[in-house]
């Protein structure tokens, strides 16, 4: 018995060495000891493991009794286990679930010494199998040479033949900083294409690669390296134009280069442009040689420009190459403004002296592209600000002068596009007037006063005139009522004194000029009051007033209505 048990710790050691058990962990409690130990320690997934539970009672004089093991997938029942001997029980075809990978399995050994219930436990860790994945990347060509300007079709198949799911696969070549497809994911045992075409601009490398995630981690496949080349040219010719966007009756200039590539000399080699105007005279050239050519265009329409040079080589055979196409556009008349604008806005047109305005100059790109050298600037005072580019939209810029007489102000912007293209654009003039501006005019009735200054003020002021007016022509009224009924009075009371005026004015028969018939002198005016008449009216004596006759009324009216 002693020997078997010695022989199963044995064998238990042995297999932790080989088979690098699942790293269990020993515990005791009490009086037992309890250790485990899996077979295989890692799964990739779901799988069965073979455990061995090994119960060890560490107590000297006591056995333990009713023993039996618990846990998830287990209940077993050992016997009695005598003082410091093992117990093993073993599982074969445990399962282990994906979700248990990587976690403690833990079971529990209940028994009894000595009469008293005890417990003891032990765990075991099953770690999840690291699998490299398995992803292959094959890619072609359509072709292997290519002339430049020319498309080349490359076709990329991607393989998972690994165990685990890859997601987030791109893929890259040399010949492009970007991604040739958008991200994808491809379970075990699937594959997928992809495609890309590529222009030549020359000799290009093609050596892709794969990046994907697998298992929480990133990885990266590079494959070898794929030539496409272009065949030999024995000419190359080139074109480009100092502007591709001109103005009406503004001028651009078309160079053209002229390249032998090829082993012998060519001769006679003649230049046309796409219309077939002839530029310059032919010329030769031997190997490696290159010539320019210029020509000066002024467009009367957009026009599409190109070039084709054709010579002979030493055999008489034709040689014949063209150059790219030139997109040259005209612009309309108001093109520029179409493109780049520009506002202004003083802060104050009239000043009453000498005095500072704020400009406020508003620069608009109106195009997609960014534009540079940027410059602001007046017709007289020159450049207010510049600045090396401007993205599309609007651009403040601020600006004080020094104002000291009427002036007109005009503003330009000017700015290139990313081809090189100029633009200038002016704004419309800007007036600033210093002083007082005043009109002469002759006399200004009232009504065109209040018209002319359009002043609530003046209006006011004009009616406040007229009403002034008319109580001043009320006035002179009451004064002459009053004094016309004054001299009522004296008449009535004083008939004589009037006749005898009349009398002596009728004996000299010499009207007094300028004399004022309605003025009464105090002592005539005071004489209906005096104590005579007051006396008499106490008495009540006083005579009848006699009824005037009426050549009497006839002068009492001359009176109050003198004939001329």
């Amino acid at each position: 018995m002693r020997k078997r048990r010695i022989l199963s710790l044995f064998i238990a050691a042995v297999m932790i060495t080989i088979t690098g058990a699942g790293a269990g962990t020993v515990q005791a409690a009490g009086n037992a000891q309890v250790a485990i130990t899996a077979s295989p320690s890692q799964l990739s997934t779901t799988g069965t493991v073979e455990l061995l539970i090994s119960v060890t009672n560490t107590s000297q004089s006591s056995a333990m009794e009713d023993v039996s093991v618990t846990g998830k997938g287990v209940n077993d029942v050992l016997a009695s286990i005598p003082p410091g001997e093992t117990q093993d029980l073993y599982i074969d075809g445990y399962t282990v679930t994906d979700s248990m990978l990587g976690k403690p399995i833990t079971f529990t050994v209940y028994y009894t010494m000595n009469q008293n219930p005890q417990t003891a436990t032990g765990s075991v860790t099953v770690l999840r199998l690291a699998i490299a994945p398995n992803v292959v990347l094959e890619r072609s060509s359509n072709v292997s040479v290519q002339e430049s300007g020319k498309p080349v079709v490359f076709t990329y198949t991607v393989y998972n033949e690994g165990l685990n799911t890859i997601s987030n696969v791109l893929l890259h070549d040399k010949f492009t900083d970007e991604a040739l497809n958008e991200p994808f994911s491809l379970d075990p045992g699937e594959k997928k294409q992809i495609q890309y075409t590529y222009v030549m601009e020359g000799n290009t490398t093609s050596r892709p690669s794969v990046s994907f995630n697998a298992s929480g981690k990133s990885y990266i496949n590079t494959i070898d390296v794929l030539y496409i080349t272009v065949p030999e040219e024995s000419l190359v010719v080139e074109a480009y134009t100092s502007k591709a966007e001109v103005k009406p009756d503004e001028e651009t200039t078309i160079h053209c280069k002229i390249t032998n590539q090829s082993s012998q000399k060519v001769k006679d080699i003649s230049v046309v442009d796409e219309t077939g105007q002839v530029l310059g005279d032919s010329f030769d050239l031997g190997k490696g040689q290159s010539t320019m050519l210029s020509k000066t265009l002024t467009l009367t329409e957009d026009r599409n420009f190109s070039v084709k040079a054709s010579g002979y080589d030493q055999h008489g055979n034709k040689i014949e190459a063209s150059s790219e196409t030139i997109e040259m556009r005209l612009l309309k008349a108001d093109a520029q403004t179409d493109l780049l604008g520009i506002a202004v806005k003083p802060s104050i047109t009239q000043l009453d002296e000498p005095g500072t305005v704020t400009f406020s100059i508003t620069v608009s790109n109106k195009m997609e592209d960014t534009l540079t050298d940027v410059v602001v600037s007046e017709q007289t005072r020159g450049d207010i600000a510049a600045f090396d580019s401007l993205v599309t939209g609007d651009k403040l810029v601020s600006k004080d002068f020094e104002v000291t007489g009427d002036e007109t102000f005009v503003f330009t912007v000017s700015a290139k596009d990313p081809e090189g293209n100029k633009y200038d654009v002016r704004s419309g003039e800007v007036k600033i007037l210093v002083g007082a501006q005043l009109t002469a005019t002759p006399a200004v009735t009232a009504a065109a006063a209040v018209t002319a200054t359009g002043g609530l003020g003046t209006f006011l002021t004009i009616v406040i005139i007229i009403v002034g007016l008319i109580v001043l022509a009320t006035i002179v009224l009451i004064v002459l009522l009053l004094q016309e009924k004054k001299a009522k009075k004296l008449a009535a009371a004083n008939p004589q004194a009037i006749e005898g005026e009349d009398v002596q004015k009728s004996d000299s028969e010499e009207p007094v000029a300028d004399e004022d018939i309605s003025f009464i002198p105090p002592e005539i005016d005071d004489a209906g009051s005096g104590p005579e008449i007051e006396a008499d009216q106490e008495s009540g004596t006083s005579e009848a007033e006699p009824e005037p006759e009426p050549d009497k009324e006839k002068r009492i009216d001359d009176i109050e209505n003198p004939v001329e």
